[in-house]
């Protein structure tokens, strides 16, 4: 039933294998990498409103 369904064989080849792990190894570290936000943008005032004294 899996085999048909799903193309599950009962001894993988070994480029499957590599390929699965290739996949879960940078599944992991996309998942686990720390997220850390963009750096917005500094606010600034318009050059027209500043005032020179």
């Amino acid at each position: 039933l899996l085999a048909g369904m799903f193309g599950y064989q009962d001894a993988p080849t070994v480029s499957t294998l590599s390929v699965y792990l290739i996949y879960l190894i940078g599944a992991l570290v996309l998942f686990f990498m720390p997220h850390t936000p963009k750096a917005g943008k500094s606010v600034q005032p318009h050059p027209s409103s500043v005032t020179n004294e």
